[in-house]
């Protein structure tokens, strides 16, 4: 269909299609890569195939956004949904809603200190009810707030690199930022050259890892997205880069002042000196979600759309090239290794695509699981995920039409601003 004057694609699928949202590293993994996914979550293993949880092992309404181990051996997991934050002591196999404070709230933006696994900042999203930043120390048993009775939802929220307690967060209204870990905030007076977006037009993307100081923005304007940056730990700020017809989506960034952002119509952009020079390169299809592997250097991305050429892939020559890291969801190895008795036994191993022939025509497309001995010698469920979990859409996917109405939705904003300043 076309929305005043862009052209936007329809998708054509029962759940939608899948989507990564982002790749993450966590220091309990050694170097695995965490896939949150629209569908669940995928995990990377040492062979380097991927091992799924379903999103119905959470909750049947939950749409993950972040997942992270949150104990030093890596069995207590961390997950937060749409609707709430939960927890695991078995590596998956099981999860409870986490109580206390936060149960109340929509959750926003999670972050996991980068060398304390137990360590985790969640930011509230709710509406009509203030909202906070929450702080645990003892991988969510217990939470504490940093009291900022915010009006409105926290958008956004990303930490120093370098100094893992410099955290800054945007929201509708405002900015603020901790240098003590997020368990205090002070609010940020920002000042933009030239027009100033308003605040729910910026969303924070990253910080250097060289300089905490140094601050990267999305400004989600129309017709045209830029990239802004300040040195001087947000006070301040300028436009690095314009995305014509474009929203800024995925920023990541290395050492030396090396930068990549993903844009759904520009592609990528690549940076050698900080963002004085671009470089616009032609992915191998629309790029979502960036990543900069710890201890390799390399390059992550994840694709969105369909047909797709891989589903997430790593470049060894900073995005010039690209090598699939699991080519297809079809390529999806099994389901985690949980009791057939656990939550997420009973629930993933139910679950197949329907167009898989081993289905048996099961009314809610689901299949008896695959069952096998486990490590202990007891019975694991692995679901069966080889026919892609899901229905893939043939379409380029709601994430297309979601765009171009944030498009026409800002621009009619504020040419209704202008009629009535006028």
């Amino acid at each position: 269909m076309t929305l005043g004057g862009l052209v936007c694609g329809s998708a054509h699928a029962h759940e939608g299609d899948p989507r990564v949202w982002r790749i993450d590293f966590p220091l309990a993994a050694q170097g695995q890569a965490w896939v949150v996914d629209e569908m669940g979550l995928l995990l990377e293993q040492p062979q380097r195939d991927f091992l799924w949880l379903c999103d119905d092992g959470l909750s049947l309404t939950a749409g993950l956004r972040a997942a992270a181990p949150v104990s030093a051996d890596g069995r207590v997991w961390l997950t937060a949904t749409r609707e709430r934050l939960y927890r695991s002591e078995d590596a998956g196999c099981r999860f409870e809603p986490v109580v206390g404070p936060l149960a109340d709230h929509f959750i926003g933006p999670v972050l996991p200190h980068p060398t304390r696994p137990e360590v985790v900042l969640a930011a509230t999203a709710s509406l009509a009810v203030v909202n906070d930043v929450f702080r645990t120390e003892d991988g969510g048993r217990t939470w504490r707030g940093a009291g900022l009775a915010l009006p409105s939802p926290v958008r956004s929220m990303v930490r120093a690199p370098s100094a893992p307690a410099t955290i800054y967060l945007s929201h509708g209204s405002g900015a603020a930022r901790s240098t003590d870990g997020g368990a205090r905030f002070e609010a940020l007076a920002w000042q933009f050259e030239g027009a100033a977006p308003r605040m729910d037009e910026v969303r924070l993307l990253g910080v250097s890892p060289d300089d905490p100081h140094t601050v990267f923005a999305a400004l989600e304007l129309f017709p045209d997205g830029h990239l802004a940056v300040s040195r001087d730990g947000g006070a301040t700020w300028r436009v690095l880069l314009t995305t014509p017809g474009d929203v800024p989506e995925s920023l990541a960034a290395a050492p030396g002042g090396r930068l990549w952002l993903s844009g759904p119509f520009t592609g990528l952009w690549r940076s050698a000196d900080g963002g004085v020079h671009w470089e616009n390169l032609a992915p191998p299809g629309t790029l979502g979600c960036l990543a900069v592997h710890p201890q390799t250097g390399d390059l992550w991305g994840c694709l969105r759309g369909n047909p797709l050429p891989w589903v997430i892939g790593r470049s060894a020559d900073a995005g010039a090239t690209w090598q699939a890291a699991l080519p297809a969801y079809s390529a999806i190895a099994g389901g985690l290794d949980c009791p057939a008795a656990s939550p997420t036994g009973q629930i993933c191993g139910a679950q197949c695509d329907p167009a898989d022939r081993q289905c048996q025509g099961a009314a809610d497309g689901g299949a008896p699981a695959d069952r096998g001995p486990g490590e202990d010698g007891g019975e694991v469920s692995r679901a069966r995920v080889g026919s892609g979990c899901r229905t893939i859409g043939t379409g380029r996917g709601d994430d297309w039409v979601f765009l171009c109405l944030l498009l026409l939705f800002r621009r009619d904003r504020r040419r209704r601003s202008a009629i009535q300043g006028s």
